[in-house]
């Protein structure tokens, strides 16, 4: 099993691999987009680096054996748009500058980008995003036949669904150890911060799941709570499952947060795998337990959030 690990600076792609990231993911800004971009993220913040910073990235990692990946996630528009605004050419030079500059490995949102990149013979690996919810094996199969030979499941995937996928062995299955979406990624009106900045005339809307609402209800009162929020954050009681099943990837969500953060993250989730490589899984609870920091006791266990385990919210998912 394969730790990936998120990364949007030079800085970040050092700390992650010196905690132990076995691949890294990153977006490379445009010059298309003033807000937007190619990346599932927006141009506004520093999460997509420039092409001299993706270039040293990609020789950083690759003096340590670790792979890269390019975020090329974002879904397309309609054909009228296209043609009009020259998007997929443009999408396409992004895919060939990400290609020179070193990444191994693509990763698509769009099933007609992912149909024509896998008509190219490109020298590099095609992972099918988050983007496409993918949680059964004729989604997973059809995905294979675009051409890519990784799927990364959706955030809402079940133990079993995970584990029928990697009975399949017909594709590489990716999973989220820590965070992910609240909803169904790509398909959901909730998502902001797509590239939206304060203004005089306005107010950056934020990100509607989660935020916080005032509740109200005869047996609880008043109270304010995150209540359309349904993320599931931390898979680590789950990883040696995981492990023993064939997952081939774990991994961290996060190029829009703190790297100094997402190091801890990687470190954890770095000894986790390593634990459940070397011991057995009553050892492995124990001794990942040892080693969780206080901080994730409290935002994650105190709650059970726990991704795939039985919870509140995994009970309340479709054919459950």
């Amino acid at each position: 099993m394969k730790l990936l690990s998120p990364v949007n600076s030079l800085e970040s792609a050092q700390m992650q691999i010196d905690e132990g990231a076995d691949e890294i993911y990153v977006g490379l800004m445009s010059e298309y987009y003033k807000n937007y971009s190619f990346s599932g993220r927006g141009q506004f913040g520093k999460f997509n680096p420039d092409e001299n910073s993706f270039e040293k990235i990609v020789e950083l990692a690759h003096a340590k054996e670790v792979e890269v990946s390019l975020a090329a996630n974002t879904p397309l528009f309609s054909d009228s748009l296209a043609k009009d605004s020259k998007i997929e050419k443009e999408y396409l030079n992004q895919i060939e500058k990400g290609i020179k500059f070193g990444a191994d490995n693509i990763i698509v949102g769009d099933v007609g980008l992912l149909y024509q990149l896998g008509k190219m013979d490109l020298p590099v690996n095609l992972h099918a995003s988050s983007y496409f919810d993918t949680m059964n094996i004729e989604q997973a199969l059809f995905l294979k036949e675009l051409g890519a030979n990784r799927v990364v499941m959706t955030y809402q995937s079940t133990i079993d669904e995970i584990e029928a996928l990697c009975n399949l062995k017909e594709v590489e299955i990716e999973v989220f150890g820590y965070m992910g979406c609240s909803f169904f990624n790509g398909a959901c009106n909730m998502i902001h911060d797509m590239g939206e900045k304060n203004t005089e005339k306005g107010k950056k809307i934020g990100i509607p799941c989660k935020g916080l609402y005032h509740v109200y209800s005869d047996e609880i009162g008043d109270k304010v709570v995150p209540y359309l929020d349904a993320e599931l954050g931390c898979a680590l009681c789950s990883i040696y499952r995981l492990n023993k099943m064939g997952v081939d990837v774990i991994k961290i969500a996060g190029r829009d947060r703190n790297s100094k953060m997402i190091k801890e993250i990687t470190s954890l989730f770095r000894k986790a795998i390593d634990f459940s490589n070397t011991v057995d899984e009553e050892e492995y609870h124990k001794l990942v337990n040892e080693n969780i920091y206080p901080w994730w006791e409290r935002s994650w266990c105190s709650s059970n959030k726990c991704k795939y385990r039985n919870n509140r919210i995994t009970r309340s998912y479709i054919g459950k």
